[in-house]
């Protein structure tokens, strides 16, 4: 619900309750809509006369009945500055990263880029994975782990667990099936629907256990033991592991900021 009006060179926004009460204004004011705010932007006429007058009402505020739609609404504004209401002068630590999420997921970015995006922004590393992770949920940007369990046990039901290689395929296709599902996870999916249900996962022969790591494990190892190392250095590291030059030049970006980060918190 988007009202606009002008108050000197700034567009005055207000966050109002489920119950009509005015609770902050300022530029950055955020929502809860799960729990019935919204965010009320003074002058564009977007309310119902009865939205109008429930504002009002909850805030004390005289408004007549009789008025026009466009009446009632310009006096609202009106007497909504005249409340004296925290102001929101910057961004919420929420704000922030939904504003990261949502630019990172568009444009392909990994978490580990967006994570520290986010803490480069203010946001105290603490609080940014826990966030994080809230807000790619909320967006659809990651599925939750309660949808993610869900949707497996509904591909686990009724698969025979005979051979080792049965498992390895069956976790497989759980990680091709399952949106935001790596293979540890799918794993421990897996091994507690086994448990929950009596099966008896059989266990592949010594010797043909896949070695562990990947790609990005590797390169952030070397990352870390290579503190100092140039964008040229990290691109021929990252193309001996057979990755394209775009691939480098995403990970030196990465690797930059990562620097940038640590020589401030060094200070």
């Amino acid at each position: 619900m988007a009202l606009v009006k002008l108050i000197g060179d700034k567009l005055m926004k207000y966050l109002i309750r489920s119950d009509f009460k005015a609770m902050r204004k300022g530029d950055f004011v955020t929502a809860n809509e799960k729990a019935g705010e919204f965010v009320y932007v003074a002058g564009s006429n977007a309310l119902t006369t009865a939205q109008v007058l429930e504002i009002a009402t909850a805030n004390k505020l005289q408004v007549s009945k009789n008025l026009k739609k466009n009446e009632a609404a310009a006096k609202l504004d009106e007497l909504l500055e005249t409340l004296k209401l925290d102001e929101v002068k910057k961004m919420t630590d929420t704000a922030i990263v939904e504003e990261v999420c949502a630019a990172g997921h568009a444009a392909g970015k990994s978490d580990d880029e967006m994570l520290i995006e986010i803490v480069s922004r203010g946001v105290k590393f603490a609080l940014a994975g826990k966030l994080f992770r809230q807000v790619m949920e909320a967006k659809g940007f990651r599925v939750s782990n309660k949808d993610r369990v869900n949707k497996a046990e509904e591909l686990l039901e009724g698969i025979e667990f005979d051979t080792a290689e049965a498992v390895e395929a069956t976790v497989a296709n759980l990680v091709k099936t399952l949106p935001d599902t790596n293979e540890k996870q799918a794993k421990s999916i897996l091994r507690k629907f086994a448990k929950a249900n009596e099966i008896e996962l059989p266990k592949a022969e010594k010797g043909t256990k896949k070695s562990a790591g990947g790609f990005r494990p590797k390169l952030f190892k070397w990352m870390i033991a290579h503190p100092t190392a140039t964008a040229e250095q990290l691109t021929t590291y990252v193309t001996d592991l057979g990755k394209k030059e775009a691939v480098a030049k995403r990970y030196a970006e990465l690797f930059d900021v990562a620097k940038k980060m640590a020589a401030a918190l060094a200070k």
